[in-house]
């Protein structure tokens, strides 16, 4: 379990992520799930989901060029 700042939230909020490989491709799943249907509410109005999902393109361009670095070094895929 991570545990960040605090929560502006009420309650906890469980994150459940599963990456599953798909084509040669890692696909990661990620699930928030909050105790209550307000403090879910007030975090999809908060803008935090865009944050998130730009977070993890970036994450994806970064693996991508690590992945490109990789094969101009010589490394065989994977």
């Amino acid at each position: 379990m991570a545990e960040f700042d605090e929560a502006w939230y009420p309650g906890e909020a469980l994150l459940t992520t599963v990456p599953v490989e798909q084509g040669g491709k890692t696909a990661l799943t990620v699930t928030m799930r909050y105790e209550s249907r307000e403090a879910r509410d007030a975090v999809l109005k908060s803008g935090m989901e865009r944050g998130v999902a730009a977070s993890y393109d970036r994450l994806a361009e970064l693996l991508a060029s690590l992945g490109a670095a990789g094969m101009q070094k010589g490394a065989s895929p994977s």
